[in-house]
């Protein structure tokens, strides 16, 4: 069979390759071909199906093996056979369609899409996370205990006016029952935890680890003022965000216009984000509260769960797919106004802070929770800003526009930037025509 494969040509499920220096070729197609359907690599074939044979020493079927094994993420263990055709070897790699998609080679996923391998795009690859966590995650299973009555109907219609309001959702209340199976809350007449999470008269009945510890320490062990947050999942948010309130300082800035503006502490946008992306993003299944401490120098927001594969700590700093663990309550989030767009939270908190001249908020992932820490003291110039100083003391100016581009840089940290090397009397800005030009102050 494997050699009648040879005669139908390159395929969906079939790939030809010369041979085993090919290396990052053979690992990619691995990788598309558990992505999608399975297939076989032939190696010491060409192009165009004729038999050129492989050289094998000793240990190439095993370098080959331990490469395709140490280099793909899941690792992908595939069938090596060595046939003899016509007195040349050919080594052929049978890779079955995987079983704990999506697959990685250095960081990348391909898919097989008929002769070749296609970067799989980034909703594709958000797509596949949802739908992987959605199987897995206990915020979408069944609660056998819980009714319908223990539903807030006014809680459900709350959130159908905001909806409409915020995100013109067309939708008008019917019934609880009705609501709950169009957010696909409500299975087989049964309701989900993220149902009782979002909308139960009182979801700690039901799901008493689901709740908000907050604390205000003078040392790691000496607590001067605490309170438990209960509630929905947006009750939550609210109450932690006022106890927040209570506990850091606000000053007031008088505008031209007389118009007096609020100067917290801590930017209020990046902790309400932080909170939001604790409360949606958690792991249910872990026993514990979310907890909010606050410090004299610095606020840590940490929940239990750790970041969803393949994603890292240094992915949250620049642009990256939204994988939601628990994707129904990030959808009612979404509906709600709390999430803007997918996979922007933690870009946000860094806004916010350096717009304020603020240290970019710290993410930790310990073994079993994520934590995001908040600092208060001002900071010294970024790395950005220094190299942008050294640029302008050879171009002599910079738009705006341009320092996003060289930097890779959104539209809000870049004016951030430039704003606060302004204030610091460090540049200056200019308006030549339709363009703002930014030079090094004399």
């Amino acid at each position: 069979m494997i050699v009648d494969l040879l005669k139908t040509g390159e395929s969906e499920k079939v790939e030809f390759k010369r041979s085993v220096g090919e290396l990052k070729e053979i690992i990619e197609t691995v990788v598309a071909f558990a992505n999608a359907n399975g297939g076989w690599i032939f190696i010491g074939v060409d192009d165009s199906g004729a038999i050129t044979g492989v050289k094998i020493g000793k240990d190439t079927i095993e370098k080959l093996v331990n490469n395709i094994v140490q280099m793909t993420d899941p690792s992908i263990y595939p069938s090596i056979d060595l046939l003899d055709i016509n007195n040349k070897k050919v080594i052929v790699v049978t890779v079955p369609t995987g079983n704990d998609k999506p697959y990685f080679y250095r960081g990348r996923a391909y898919i097989r899409i008929g002769k070749t391998n296609r970067l799989v795009s980034r909703s594709e690859l958000e797509r596949i996370f949802s739908e992987k966590l959605f199987q897995k995650r206990p915020s979408n299973s069944i609660l056998m205990a819980a009714s319908l009555s223990d539903i807030s109907e006014g809680k459900l219609k709350q959130f159908v006016r905001e909806a409409k309001e915020r995100r013109s959702m067309k939708i008008d209340f019917t019934t609880v029952s009705d609501i709950l199976t169009k957010l696909g809350l409500l299975e087989q007449g049964k309701l989900t935890k993220a149902a009782i999470l979002l909308f139960g008269k009182n979801p700690q009945q039901f799901e008493p680890q689901a709740i908000i510890k907050a604390g205000v320490f003078k040392s790691p062990t000496l607590i001067i003022d605490s309170k438990t947050i209960e509630g929905t999942l947006i009750e939550q948010i609210e109450d932690a965000l006022i106890f927040l309130k209570r506990h850091i300082n606000v000053r007031y800035e008088i505008s031209e216009n007389g118009k007096r503006r609020e100067i917290w502490e801590y930017p209020l946008e990046a902790l309400r984000e932080a909170i939001v992306n604790a409360v949606t993003h958690r792991d249910y299944e872990i026993q514990s509260p979310i907890y909010v401490r606050v410090f004299d120098d610095r606020i840590e927001i940490e929940n239990p769960g750790i970041l969803p594969q393949p994603l890292t700590v240094d992915d949250l700093r620049e642009d990256h797919p939204s994988i939601l663990r628990n994707p129904k309550i990030g959808k009612v989030m979404f509906l709600v106004g709390y999430i803007e767009q997918w996979g922007t939270g933690t870009n946000k908190m860094i806004e916010y802070c350096v717009s304020e001249g603020l240290p970019e908020p710290e993410f930790i992932e310990t073994k079993i929770t994520f934590k995001v820490i908040f600092r208060k003291e001002k900071r010294g110039l970024n790395p950005r800003q220094k190299s942008l100083l050294e640029i302008l003391r050879y171009r002599k100016q910079i738009t705006r526009q341009e320092y996003q581009e060289i930097f890779n840089i959104s539209e809000r940290t870049a004016r951030a930037d430039l704003e606060e090397l302004k204030k610091r009397g460090i540049i200056c800005s200019e308006r030549i025509g339709k363009k703002v030009v930014y030079r090094l102050s004399t």
